[in-house]
């Protein structure tokens, strides 16, 4: 008979294992209609997802003030666009679709190049699949069965082996629809009950990726977008990015004429008389700072090789931010 402590202090017990919704119903009526996902012993989980043990937990609802309630909310709409725009591109094949700071991307393999002018169209196709309701269905695997249902899709088996060797003892899949329209995902979880949760969304843009951060290995398609609780939550949140544009300093510093940036080199400043005299002597004011503290100077190369990052820890988190450049029969 599983006992739960809620996050109060009180408990629940029940005479059998028992699902998310019905804890949460148990709890209250009013927040079972707001409940999106359940924490047992802090670890999120779907409300289908069944408990036989005893667990502290506490109930996941809708808001933008909860990073736990929007990571699972932007997940979830990942799924949604990934499903949109296999519709919207068929030949479309799927890598992966996390939660990010701020929103979600998908990397994925398209029959050819999207561009922003594709996003009404997907946009679209992601409201007809929300404003379908369409539940999310936890499917789960032995490793066998997990990776025959992969067979012959090159990024979701890949995917899945990785899965197994880190130590997983199922795969896990995720479908929407029905059975003559279900699109069905690999994926870890959680995700909301339905659809219908994800209606404040948008598309932000789209760039090239590369598999795994690895530019020897296929170049994917990577389309970024946003998902809030609220459609105030939204509001806020593009309205935030619309002034952060205004006073981006790339747009101030060629607007004074300091500098400017070239499209085909991003991250190189080409600096202009005015700001190269405004850089020479904020540079001249802190090596006279330095010197009269005792310090001294030294300068070091710009460019380092890959297994200084290796070592350092930047390689596996940061490579696929970083400028690289390659030396005949050196990486």
């Amino acid at each position: 008979m599983p006992v739960f402590t809620l996050p109060d202090g009180a408990q629940l017990s029940f005479d059998e294992p028992v699902d998310g919704h019905a804890i949460a119903r148990a709890i209250g009526p009013g927040l079972a209609k707001k409940a999106i996902a359940i924490l047992i012993d802090d670890r999120p989980h779907d409300l289908g997802a069944v408990f036989d043990a005893d667990a502290h937990i506490a109930i996941l609802t809708a808001r933008d003030d909860d990073p736990r309630a929007l990571e699972i909310l932007r997940h979830s709409c990942a799924h949604v666009l990934a499903e949109a725009v296999c519709a919207v591109l068929p030949g479309t094949r799927l890598a992966y679709g996390p939660a990010i700071q701020d929103g979600f991307f998908y990397d994925m393999a398209t029959p050819r190049v999207v561009t922003p002018d594709d996003f009404a169209a997907i946009e679209e196709q992601m409201r007809a699949i929300i404003a379908a309701d369409r539940p999310f269905r936890r499917i789960e695997c032995a490793p066998e069965q997990g990776l025959a249902r992969t067979a012959g899709d090159k990024y979701k088996e890949d995917n899945a082996r990785r899965a197994l060797e880190r130590g997983a003892q199922q795969l896990s899949f995720y479908s929407t629809g029905g059975d003559d329209d279900a699109f069905e995902d690999l994926c870890a979880g959680p995700h909301v009950p339905a659809t219908g949760w994800l209606a404040h969304f948008k598309i932000m843009s789209v760039a090239g990726a590369y598999w795994h951060g690895d530019q020897s290995s296929d170049q994917l398609t990577r389309i970024y977008g946003t998902c809030f609780a609220t459609k105030k939550g939204l509001k806020a949140h593009l309205q935030m990015l619309e002034e952060a544009k205004r006073r981006d300093h790339r747009k101030i510093g060629r607007e004074m004429e300091l500098f400017h940036l070239e499209d085909d080199n991003p991250g190189q400043i080409y600096w202009h008389p005015k700001g190269w005299t405004l850089y020479r002597t904020v540079e001249d004011h802190v090596r006279t700072r330095i010197a009269a503290a005792g310090y001294v100077e030294v300068r070091t190369p710009g460019i380092q090789p890959q297994g200084l990052w290796e070592r350092s820890g930047h390689w596996a988190k940061y490579r696929e931010n970083m400028f690289i450049t390659y030396e005949q029969d050196r990486g």
